[in-house]
């Protein structure tokens, strides 16, 4: 029971990383795309 919890535990944690990942390259691309085009125009 113990290890399946720790399985189930490490694999959420493993999701809210990858969520976190992509989350910040997304808040990253958005923020370099308005930087630049605010540079352009």
């Amino acid at each position: 029971m113990k290890a399946k919890f720790a399985q189930r535990s490490q694999r959420v944690v493993a999701e809210i990383g990858a969520a976190v990942v992509v989350a910040w390259f997304i808040i990253v691309f958005s923020i370099d795309l308005f930087i630049t085009s605010s540079v352009c125009c």
